[in-house]
């Protein structure tokens, strides 16, 4: 397996496909093999048999822990949020010391409105990989929801200590520094991501809708341009255009989020060690 998952991680998809399709001839219950086959149907957007197969993988490897943890964020990313959160606490279950599926768990809890419950993953996350920055940003995105805006600001700054490139704290501190009325500092946020990431589209478009709260409709229509380029047909576009239409209405603090704040984008399945 080790051959397959190195082929994987770098990208050769038919390599890693052909290597574990050899496994799973052999032996129809290889469920490395078949756990790795359904990361590769994910990567190349085939849900439905990324999930039979990691169904399948689950079942002929009940207590790996990495299996579980992809089969919940295949499960989170189409929206079972339900369904993720009991198989990551399965994955928590086969290997109580991961700090991934508690992270992972405390999303699909926080997607279910169980918001104290997600208060307690994350953190319990965070104790056991506290130099993991998603950690911290997940952490960020949900004291925000409860107002908890000087909270999620150290979190987020703790985030951004961890890895100055990570992209999400940066733009979600953004957010919160609005949220808090920081018009300028959230404006140097979103511009110091977009200078780390120029096609970052959420960075553009939050700018735009600070040039629109400051009522400069020059800089927010330029702005604007500058996102419709890189992303013309992007729901979040669209809407920043509306509300640039929308005479100059100050946006709300969850327009300005949209796109930024961590989302299902960045619960992500891996192969397993």
């Amino acid at each position: 397996m080790d051959d397959a998952k190195r082929a994987f991680l770098d990208g050769r998809l038919d390599t890693a496909t052909a290597l574990c399709r050899a496994r799973v001839a052999r032996s129809a219950d290889d469920g490395a093999a078949l756990h790795l086959l359904g990361l590769i149907a994910y990567r190349n957007g085939d849900g439905a048999a990324a999930a039979t197969l990691l169904d399948a993988a689950a079942a002929a490897v009940p207590n790996d822990p990495a299996v579980h943890n992809s089969r919940g964020s295949l499960l989170y990313q189409t929206d079972h949020h339900e369904a993720a959160a009991l198989a990551f606490e399965r994955a928590i279950a086969a290997d109580p010391g991961l700090a991934e599926p508690r992270i992972n768990l405390g999303n699909a809890l926080f997607a279910l409105g169980r918001g104290d419950e997600a208060e307690l993953a994350f953190r319990a996350g965070i104790a056991r990989a506290p130099r993991d920055p998603l950690g911290h940003t997940y952490l960020a995105t949900l004291l925000r929801s409860l107002d908890r805006l000087d909270e999620a600001a150290r979190a987020l700054e703790i985030a951004r200590s961890l890895d100055p490139h990570e992209l999400e704290a940066r733009h979600a501190l953004g957010c919160v520094r609005f949220d808090q009325g920081r018009i300028g500092d959230a404006a140097a946020c979103f511009r110091a991501t977009i200078a780390l990431a120029p096609p970052f589209v959420p960075g553009h478009v939050a700018l735009a809708q600070l040039a629109v709260a400051a009522g400069d409709r020059p800089m927010a229509l330029a702005a604007l341009a500058r996102a419709r380029a890189l992303a013309p047909d992007a729901a979040l576009v669209a809407a920043a255009g509306r509300e640039i239409d929308a005479a100059g209405a100050v946006p709300a603090a969850a327009a300005v989020s949209a796109g930024a704040a961590p989302t299902s984008s960045s619960v992500r399945p891996r192969p397993g060690t």
